[in-house]
């Protein structure tokens, strides 16, 4: 068979039929970073002439399908890889359109892999709450228990991100529209994330349900927060417990959750369960080196639990009173992502137990924000 690869054709007869036939790709664009599951999308000037649509990454065929198809979700992998991306139609009499090629990048990630190391991520502010960027390694002094510890590896430099995203969509949040001012806040945090940070989204009322799993894919994730309906209790912790647990297999490097509820747990009925809970949630994400941020909306939030879930392993607790506030405190979650050092220690203790890690940076007024510390079994 013939192969024609075109930008564009006019006036072409073909069985009979004016055929003006092109085929590209719309999404991803040239340069995208891709990891996870991700749809991809073609275009045609005439979708109806067109009797199979086939798919190629990496010169392997992914989908061949009679008849036009306009998007395919793939599952690029974990890693941020090169890909070459190309689009092949056939119409009735098998003449066969390539697209153009979309190669894609490759990011690597070179952090530490060992398991003895520690990695942390810090966060350094101002007392007006603006990030501090461009410190060095030499600035930075990390303790243990009160013992330095010397700084094996630095990074001040972009590195992907891998977010599990928990929204609260509880039947409390039909207030005030709550559940419109929650979707549109969520979609701009999330579209505001860089292009290589990979999302892992999940709703929570009566039980947590994911929606997503790990991707770089925005549209996705802008189109399942916008079918979220309020409805159900708040089943925070068991929540958390699962973003941990899908946290768990994921590279080194930066990890975060951002829980936003607007209320208490209310399945579990009693303080003792509910504290056991937190004091895990707590421990797990410090040893899994995963920041915790947390947002309260309105007055039925348990402020001292959000705080310390945040503060004990590096995140921020924001807590808006009114909807209405919700962008505000994304856009604040956004800028702490983007701007995180990561620093690798060895630690000196082997015995059992919390051991404490403090940060302090030589810069006068600068606020570290960092996990407390970690627990050795």
């Amino acid at each position: 068979m013939k192969m024609k690869h075109l930008s564009w054709i006019t006036g072409l007869f073909l069985s009979g039929a004016l055929w003006a036939q092109e085929v590209r790709i719309i999404d991803p664009v040239q340069g995208a970073y891709l990891s996870g599951e991700y749809e991809i999308v073609l275009s045609a000037a005439d979708p109806k002439a067109v009797a199979r649509t086939e798919i190629y990454v990496d010169n392997t065929p992914v989908l061949q399908r009679d008849g036009w198809v306009s998007t395919y979700t793939h599952d690029f992998g974990e890693l941020i890889e090169r890909r070459e991306l190309y689009a092949v139609i056939i119409d009735k009499d098998g003449e066969r359109y390539l697209s153009e090629t979309i190669y894609t990048r490759e990011l690597k990630i070179n952090v530490e892999a060992e398991s003895r190391i520690i990695l942390l991520t810090a966060v350094v502010k101002t007392r007006g709450n603006k990030p501090i960027l461009g410190l060095q390694r030499d600035q930075f002094s990390v303790f243990e228990n009160g013992e330095p510890l010397e700084i094996q590896t630095f990074y001040n430099e972009y590195l992907p991100l891998d977010l599990v995203f928990l929204v609260d969509t509880s039947s409390s949040l039909r207030k005030e529209d709550g559940i419109a001012r929650v979707k549109h806040a969520a979609s701009t945090f999330l579209q505001s994330l860089e292009q290589g940070d990979s999302v892992n989204l999940y709703e929570f009322k009566s039980t947590p349900q994911k929606l997503v799993d790990f991707t770089t894919d925005r549209k996705r994730l802008v189109n399942r927060i916008s079918e979220l309906r309020a409805i159900g209790e708040t089943a925070l912790y068991d929540a958390l417990h699962m973003a941990l647990d899908d946290l768990k297999g994921r590279r080194r490097g930066r990890k975060a959750v951002v829980l936003f509820t607007d209320g208490r747990d209310s399945v579990y009925e009693t303080p003792r369960e509910k504290a056991r809970l937190l004091r895990s949630g707590i421990t797990r994400a410090q040893n899994q080196e995963v920041a915790l941020y947390t947002i309260g909306l309105g007055k039925q939030v348990h402020k001292e639990a959000m705080m310390r879930l945040s503060e004990e392993t590096g995140g921020r607790f924001h807590h808006a009173d009114k909807p209405h506030k919700l962008p505000e405190v994304f856009d604040n979650i956004v800028l702490d992502l983007k701007h995180q050092y990561i620093l690798g220690v060895y630690p000196k203790t082997s015995r059992s137990g919390f051991n404490r890690i403090e940060i302090k940076v030589r810069k006068r007024g600068a606020q570290v924000f960092s996990r407390k510390g970690y627990t050795r079994e």
